[in-house]
């Protein structure tokens, strides 16, 4: 009894010494920094990290987090500022002119539109002459032949929760402005900040512009508060639904409907993956494709698909809707075809992998 109370000391001493020996402990420090990064990376570190990389002058590494970002997030301008700055670094002008023109579409900005003018400037003779008639940033066509993502006539229904809480709020506030001022006039987003009446964190810049109709808030892209409660009647049924956990039903609610939003995709998906339904989701994100709404992910899933299905017919149909330089995955879908068109195939590259592992274990031995 002794001799095994003994033991168990002596195990649990070596193993605090171990932890605290830093030549004893290295693969249990790295994996917890390992952890601890993953905890850590959400998407607003991601592109924290992005311009680390980019003082750094790490230009690749930085550019694959902002694309990575565009890809989660295609609202957010800051990526494709992000972009065109690193390809001013790297001198190619009209790729960083067509990122900051990207990024003011997005969002409108002095300081944005004078990096378009500054590229402009550096172009070459010929491209020069060509643009420096067109003032109008909205009104410019491309420089080189590229498919701008928002040339298409469909997109996600325009419905959205996150937008019907700004509404809502936005709604709120407008009526203590009523209150201070006596009238709802020269009520705006800015007019809000200059009295710094509280907006809850909430992010406005997706609803457009902002302006008042008949004493309500309307949004040039989702109307109003009540027009986007009464769209969004199915949807807050299956969050209900989802509470409950009966996803059947919710399944059939969504997947009946002639159209959906943005958040409705994405929160059928969510559904399917809880339930290991992975045939479904091909069929909802094929769906999807089929009523030729431009969503760069999920034309890049898949493709990834098919590549890895061994159908490159298909795989290369929806490569080729990225093959652009505005699109996120444009290097990796120009990789992929190249790869296709040479003859590369995803159980080729596997089988070299399991080689290049073996071959290193073996050296190692």
């Amino acid at each position: 009894m002794i001799g095994n109370i003994l033991c168990f000391y002596y195990m649990l001493s070596f193993s605090n010494a171990a932890d605290l020996h830093p030549n004893l402990s290295k693969t249990r420090q790295r994996l917890a920094s390992g952890i601890s990064k993953i905890g850590k990376m959400n998407l607003g570190s991601i592109m924290i990290w992005a311009k680390k990389d980019f003082k750094r002058g790490k230009y690749k590494e930085s550019l694959q987090k902002a694309r990575y970002h565009m890809a989660e997030d295609p609202y957010d301008p800051e990526p494709w500022f992000l972009q065109g700055l690193i390809f001013e670094r790297l001198k190619k002008y009209d790729s960083a002119y067509l990122s900051f023109k990207r990024c003011y579409r997005l969002k409108e900005s002095p300081r944005v539109l004078r990096k378009m003018k500054a590229m402009l400037a550096k172009f070459p003779k010929k491209k020069k002459k060509q643009s420096l008639a067109l003032k109008d940033p909205k009104v410019v066509t491309s420089v080189a032949k590229v498919i701008p993502i928002e040339d298409t006539s469909i997109t996600y229904a325009k419905r959205s929760y996150s937008a019907f809480k700004a509404l809502e709020t936005l709604q709120s506030q407008a009526h203590v402005y009523q209150a201070k001022k006596g009238s709802l006039d020269g009520f705006s987003l800015k007019s809000i900040k200059e009295m710094k009446m509280s907006t809850l964190s909430i992010d406005f810049s997706a609803l457009g512009e902002v302006t008042i109709q008949d004493g309500k808030v309307f949004s040039s892209v989702y109307q109003n508060a009540q027009f986007q409660k009464e769209a969004l009647t199915n949807y807050f049924t299956a969050l209900k639904l989802s509470k409950e956990k009966k996803y059947q039903e919710l399944g059939i609610l969504l997947e009946t409907q002639k159209d959906f939003s943005k958040e409705e995709f994405l929160f059928l998906i969510d559904i399917y993956r809880r339930q290991n339904l992975d045939g479904k989701e091909l069929l909802l994100r094929m769906k999807i494709a089929e009523l030729k709404i431009f969503d760069a992910a999920n034309y890049y899933w898949l493709a990834e698909y098919f590549y890895k299905m061994g159908e490159h017919q298909k795989a290369t149909h929806y490569y080729n809707f990225l093959n652009n330089e505005d699109s996120a995955y444009f290097s990796l879908a120009q990789y992929r075809l190249k790869l296709i068109q040479s003859g590369g195939s995803h159980k080729l590259h596997e089988y070299m992998k399991s080689l290049r592992k073996k071959r290193h274990s073996q050296s190692g031995e």
